[in-house]
């Protein structure tokens, strides 16, 4: 649409509802009511154009005339859109048996990441939105996503595939659309194109593409799909990047949204982890600051929780060796009583600092955010509650997560001890590495309860939280009791 100008007379007159006779410097009914005149503001009136503009290119051969090669014939014309094919009007004219052809010149007001930042924005602060589709569980870095949009073709593809999966979601698809189906392609072709590319390889945007897909895979899959080979993926990037890098807020707010998978890997492949690097350790120590918005309380929890996990992978790969040691009868006995005591000393200084984060910080936080009816309830049971007066039993799915989690480390970590100690640690600290049947069997509890409660919430959240618990109770090869626990 083309801008013409008119004029409408002064603000007075327009006002006042008079004709202006739009004399210059100032108009006579102005002068004559004894009020200074405005002037006159130039404005301009829209015309619609599209009719004009489609009559004048129909007169033309050829609609893009720098097009020099074109297929012979028409039954050749396969209208795929994927494919940038440009043909002559003559081809597709009513002489050439395709009907009338309307040709329309649309003006778009705004673009394709214009509509995506939009529409994740919504996804972000619309609080019907999280309870359908809780991507903040996920980490505080989506509220830096909008403003990088249209500078990465990976970050594009992947916020376009996220959106069109929460569509399906809000509006009830049971199935996934072709068109998720199609942009998830074509965000995978995309993040391959910029991991190839030297330059974009460790950007940040490329970067978070690959956390991205990593939920639309969550969502698109019965099971877990690919996830934890992309997990895999983005575990390389981020560490290829180095601390100093991931210092700034949005790469940061990236790393806290993994670590926990990262240890979770690291613990099933049996290795260190490299986060338990001392320059990394350094980093993640350093208060985070995420200047956009401060996120749900449950984050912080999850930061914490990953300090103190971190050794994890090290103390399993470390008690698996000693294992190895004892069985083989190489090793010497006063050697092998050293090298015990130290795994014992490490994982029960693990079980005492997660079960003071679990007392001190985990459980008031929880009671503090959960939507009690009235005070007296406080002194009914989390069961009980839930069942009777229907008030979901987390705040937030990510509170559901960390009680999962760290109840079965607990678990584990005591079963480790019981394969060190037999039961006792004749006079190292027995009274903190003892363990207690009836504490263990409500942990076990919790962790059933918790496990369904998110699957209830969020199959994005349970889907990861599935794989982490089948790394942590898969660890068999350290214990000497075999036990096995089914969720």
């Amino acid at each position: 649409m083309v801008g013409t100008p008119r004029s409408t007379g002064c603000d007075n007159c327009r006002v006042r509802k008079k004709k202006c006779g739009e004399e210059r410097p100032q108009c006579q009914a102005c002068l004559a009511a004894g009020w200074p005149c405005p002037g006159y503001a130039r404005r301009w009136k829209f015309i619609n154009e599209n009719q004009q503009l489609a009559s004048y290119y129909q007169k033309k051969s050829y609609i893009f005339e720098e097009v020099d090669t074109v297929p012979s014939t028409v039954e050749d014309w396969n209208p795929d859109y994927n494919d940038l094919y440009l043909w002559p009007y003559g081809k597709l004219s009513t002489s050439a048996g395709f009907g009338t052809f309307r040709l329309n010149i649309p003006w778009p007001l705004t673009s394709e990441h214009d509509r995506s930042g939009s529409l994740l924005v919504y996804i972000i602060e619309d609080p019907k939105s999280q309870g359908l589709f809780p991507i903040n569980s996920h980490g505080d870095y989506f509220s830096f996503i909008p403003s990088r949009i249209g500078h990465n073709v990976a970050l594009d593809a992947s916020v376009s595939c996220l959106c069109g999966l929460f569509i399906d979601v809000f509006t009830g698809n049971s199935t996934i659309s072709e068109t998720a189906i199609r942009r998830y392609m074509s965000s995978l072709r995309c993040l391959r194109e910029c991991l190839d590319d030297e330059r974009k390889r460790l950007e940040s945007e490329t970067i978070c593409a690959s956390v991205i897909l990593q939920l639309c895979e969550l969502v698109m899959n019965a099971d877990n799909g690919r996830w934890s080979h992309l997990s895999r993926g983005t575990k390389v990037l981020i560490r290829d990047c180095g601390p100093e890098r991931c210092a700034a807020p949005f790469e940061r707010a990236l790393l806290e949204s993994q670590r926990a998978w990262f240890i979770m890997l690291d613990m099933s492949e049996g290795q260190e982890c490299f986060l338990s690097q001392l320059q990394w350790r350094q980093l993640l120590q350093s208060p985070a600051v995420f200047p956009i918005s401060k996120g749900p309380p449950s984050l912080s929890l999850r930061s914490k929780l990953c300090d103190l996990l971190v050794d994890g992978p090290d103390l399993l790969s470390e008690a698996s060796k000693l294992s190895m040691l004892e069985a083989s009868g190489l090793c010497r006995k006063s050697e092998l009583e050293r090298q015990r005591d130290h795994v014992i000393y490490r994982a029960v200084s693990m079980k005492q600092s997660i079960e003071r984060w679990y007392i001190e910080e985990f459980e008031p936080s929880l009671l503090a955010h959960r939507p009690l009816a009235n005070a007296s309830t406080k002194a009914v049971p989390p069961s009980d509650l839930q069942s009777n007066l229907g008030i979901p039993r987390y705040p937030e799915v990510l509170f559901g997560v960390l009680d999962c989690i760290s109840n079965s480390v607990l678990i584990r970590l005591d079963e480790l001890l019981l394969s060190l100690t037999a039961g006792s640690l004749g006079g190292h600290n027995g009274s903190a590495a003892a363990v207690d049947p009836d504490i263990t069997a409500q942990r076990q509890e919790t962790v059933r309860t918790s496990f369904d409660s998110v699957r209830q919430s969020s199959r994005v959240a349970a889907k990861p939280l599935e794989f982490g618990m089948r790394q942590i109770w898969s660890i068999g090869r350290v214990f000497n009791q075999g036990q096995t626990f089914d969720i």
